[in-house]
């Protein structure tokens, strides 16, 4: 277990009122690990069970993440500490956690991502996304990256099964915090956060704002940006298998609804045929600042509206991820050899990703260059090394042969007595 992950757990314990039982998967400690990576010290007079796939250190209990002997809704949390990469099924163990802990209960998650292959079987990696879209079955989640923006060493993931509008708010609210606890202590690599700030409007739940959005109109949501700043906002409409309406997305700052910050006026990308999702570019100066999001259906009949975004629980949901933006906002110049009419959304969209290629290949060769310097260093002071080695060697010789020199004309002499 490395000392990031380890903190990790140690913050989520302190900022979270974590429910006892606390079960931890892949609790086995292995050598050189024993002792460091129990984590029970963090929990003090709560219940804990390690449990592993074998038996030993840190183990009180063999289990398979894939199918866990716990009963339903038993498990107050559930600590998966790089344990997730070496499940063959990951989709499964997640399941498995969602169905032992109970209401109210907690997950807590960290996996590398860019990090050399260890303790195989070793089988998965994962974005931060893609942490989140494995944790998706909980009501409400977060993911974390950390590191570089472009190569994070590690993700970290939270997770709850709150059922009110009001625990989901507590959970956010504290997973919100965790960027800030992490950068005023200022001793690991800085984090960035993929937090949600969500509004979720179910059919059977009496909201209307669905039948106003069928029915043509719009529909607004206010939140507050977290301190840690705005990151992007993904949309995720579920069209229950259905067509794809022409929709589109605005944010404005909610003292200004005249002049938008950022929107979305052309198709949306599709994930599948069952959600969708919208992205809005980094908001440098965004951090405790409140927005407004609307959203609209200008070109689409009611009833093709609700044929696509209705999904089975007649729900639409909303998902404003926060992280530190990597650096302020500045002014981009388009290159001199591009043409003078204006970009569309997809070119500019190809544009900015291939800047951002540019800038993650500029990185990873001033990374290489820096390896490469401290590599010939290293290497110098090598030759520096065996060189004095060398130097004291034929000393040591030659003292070696003074001696031996010594002792055959002392022989000589007292042979010729």
């Amino acid at each position: 277990m490395r000392d990031d992950v380890k903190a990790f757990v140690a913050l989520a314990a302190r900022l979270f009122d974590v429910p006892a039982p606390i079960v931890e998967i892949g609790s086995l400690q292995t050598a050189g690990q024993e002792g460091y990576a129990d984590l029970r010290a963090l929990f003090p007079g709560k219940a804990y069970l390690g449990c592993d796939l074998v038996a030993g250190p840190g183990v009180d209990r063999v289990e398979d993440a894939e199918a866990l002997g716990f009963a339903d809704e038993s498990v107050g949390t559930i600590i998966a500490a790089e344990s997730l990469e070496h499940v063959a099924d990951p989709y499964r163990a997640v399941a498995e956690m969602h169905r032992v802990v109970r209401p109210g209960g907690l997950v807590i998650i960290a996996a590398p991502f860019i990090f050399p292959i260890h303790h195989e079987p070793d089988f998965t990696r994962f974005t931060p996304e893609g942490l989140r879209r494995l944790l998706s079955v909980f009501p409400v989640a977060t993911a974390y990256a950390q590191g570089d923006a472009q190569w994070p060493h590690t993700v970290y993931g939270l997770a709850a099964k709150a059922g009110e509008a009001e625990e989901r708010a507590r959970f956010v609210a504290l997973a919100s915090r965790i960027t800030d606890e992490w950068e005023q202590a200022g001793v690991h690599d800085p984090l960035r956060a993929f937090v949600p700030v969500a509004s979720a409007m179910r059919r059977d739940s009496g909201d209307t704002r669905l039948e106003r959005l069928a029915a043509g109109g719009s529909l607004e949501q206010t939140f507050e940006c977290p301190r840690a700043g705005l990151c992007r906002i993904d949309v995720k409409l579920d069209t229950g298998g259905g067509g794809r309406p022409l929709t589109r997305l605005t944010l404005f700052s909610e003292g200004d609804l005249n002049v938008p910050v950022a929107s979305s006026v052309t198709r949306p990308v599709w994930g599948n045929q069952r959600w969708v999702a919208f992205a809005f570019p980094s908001i440098a100066d965004s951090a405790g600042r409140r927005y407004v999001f609307r959203l609209e259906c200008p070109d689409a009949t009611p009833e093709a509206w609700v044929a696509a975004h209705v999904a089975r629980d007649g729900s639409l949901s909303f998902e404003v991820f926060a992280g530190r933006p990597e650096t302020p906002a500045r002014a981009r110049h388009e290159p001199t050899s591009l043409p003078s009419t204006v970009l569309s959304d997809g070119e500019r969209v190809m544009l900015a990703t291939s800047r951002e290629l540019a800038d993650a290949m500029r990185r990873l060769l001033a990374a290489t260059e820096r390896q490469t310097a401290e590599l010939g260093r290293m290497r110098d002071q090598h030759r520096m090394a065996l060189a004095q080695l060398s130097e004291q060697m034929l000393k040591l010789e030659l003292g070696l042969e003074a001696v031996r020199n010594r002792h055959r004309s002392w022989l000589r002499r007292l042979l010729g007595r």
